[in-house]
């Protein structure tokens, strides 16, 4: 898929739940060079209280997180006001590019318009009853049993006790897009246990992630209780005291990004040409290496205060720097050289199940091997991905790969030997023992007794007798 200078576009950063509206970038907006590893630069449209930022991507490793902007599309359906505002914005953009939909998109529209005009016909009318609003699970969506629910509050508990951020990221992973009534989170505490990770510092990167499960599950809410949470929420007077408390406390190495709350609320944007180069894209620039962004104040004459953003830490780059790190190695190694390889086996290893076999190679005390061998760069990430299968087998896996072997072969014995004429009868000429299989036919005259054809289980030696 092609996207050109001024196209409005979904974008889905690694690490948030939700899709924020972007619009493309031209090269002639750009101050500076694109980093060597990314083909397409955008401009974050901004919320309420969330300002413009910048964000580079490649649309090749990463076309499952860009698509075509539209807001009839589920990505537009939220109850996030910042969001919602930001989308306004992306839809009133008179200077960017009509809105391009995929033939898939067309086809959902049209569908999505048959199925309304055939409802329409033949949908009767029925009294609206306000209190059944918020009542009952939303279709489509899994539910998981009490018992389930309480023992992932356990783990989770257990996790910001002792600031486990990967298994906790873990845990939170197995509640996405579960449904959980109010009963549900009464009797589990589940709804205790995801608040609990927002109280903890240590778990900040998580955050986002527990604020979009809370908020899934408080459409389950009576209307009434939505209602008052709201009005609870506007009337707030300590809501923008806290904002600035946060912001004071996080400090220069704070990374915004559209997903996060900022205290400016600016106004209606006013995007120049992508043909032409605007004094806002040279205030958004900034260089590409990882660390502290340097934050660049706009004149009075700007429309909005864009932050510019950093690209968030890859999660398998952070697993793999964990793994790497044992305090058991044998190879005392520094940090550098942690990160270093690292990194190399992050470029070098793109596929999703490559990554997880790596992850549960480096953890496996048994292949320990793996992670000396990497760090002593005795392999390089090529040729760990060049090494057979049979070199990460471990012994206990050839052991268990046996006993399946040996299992499969009697089952194969005793299937074949389920229907045979089995007799002690007989001794076999050959091996002696008393275990064989015979039948009887007749192969002379009908006065002429008749001839037996013997087979012994053991060895398989074959006779006749008359």
């Amino acid at each position: 898929m092609t996207y050109e200078p001024g196209d409005r576009v979904w974008i889905l950063m690694e690490g948030y739940t939700d899709w924020w509206p972007a619009r493309v970038a031209a090269d002639a907006e750009l101050p500076g060079p694109r980093s060597s590893n990314c083909d397409l630069t955008v401009f974050f449209y901004p919320g309420s209280t969330t300002e413009s930022s910048v964000y580079e991507l490649n649309t090749r490793s990463q076309a499952e997180q860009i698509c075509f902007f539209e807001t009839s599309s589920e990505k537009a359906v939220t109850k996030d006001t910042d969001l919602l505002q930001a989308i306004t914005n992306a839809a009133a953009d008179e200077t960017a590019n009509p809105l391009k939909l995929t033939r898939r998109s067309r086809a959902r529209r049209a569908s999505s318009a048959a199925a309304l005009e055939h409802r329409r016909m033949q949908k009767r009318p029925r009294t609206h009853t306000p209190a059944a609003e918020g009542s009952g699970p939303h279709s489509g969506a899994p539910q998981l049993s009490v018992a389930t629910l309480s023992d992932i509050a356990q783990e989770i508990q257990r996790a910001v006790a002792a600031g486990d951020v990967p298994t906790l990221r873990l845990q939170l992973r197995r509640l996405d897009g579960v449904d959980v009534m109010p009963s549900d989170l009464n009797a589990s505490k589940i709804g205790v246990a995801v608040g609990s990770v927002c109280g903890s510092e240590a778990c900040r990167p998580l955050w986002p992630l527990c604020r979009a499960l809370v908020a899934m599950w408080a459409r389950n809410l009576p209307q009434e209780t939505i209602q008052a949470l709201q009005r609870l929420r506007e009337g707030d007077p300590l809501k923008r005291k806290m904002q600035a408390c946060l912001a004071v406390q996080v400090g220069p190495n704070f990374v915004h990004s559209p997903m996060t709350t900022d205290l400016a609320s600016p106004t209606q944007p006013s995007f120049h040409s992508p043909n032409q180069a605007s004094p806002l894209s040279k205030q958004l620039w900034e260089s590409t290496n990882y660390g502290s962004p340097t934050l660049t104040p706009l004149g009075s004459g700007s429309a909005f205060s864009p932050t510019v953003r950093k690209a968030p830490m890859s999660k398998f780059f952070e697993r793999l720097c964990l793994h790497l790190n044992s305090p058991n190695s044998s190879t005392p190694v520094s940090n550098e050289q942690i990160e270093k390889v690292a990194t190399e086996l992050r470029t070098a290893v793109v596929s999703s199940d490559d990554r997880m076999t790596l992850l549960s190679r480096l953890q496996n005390p048994e292949l320990s091997f793996v992670r000396e061998n990497l760090l002593s760069e005795r392999w390089t990430a090529q040729q760990y991905l060049a090494q057979p299968d049979d070199v990460f087998v471990t012994e206990k896996e050839k052991e268990k790969e046996k006993q399946r072997v040996d299992e499969k072969l009697k089952a194969a014995d005793r299937a074949k030997n389920a229907f045979v004429n089995k007799t002690n009868f007989f001794e076999c000429k050959n091996c002696g023992k008393r275990e064989c299989h015979f039948y009887e036919q007749q192969t002379r005259g009908a006065d002429e007794p008749t001839t037996k054809f013997i087979t012994c289980l053991l060895c398989d030696y074959s006779w006749k007798e008359e």
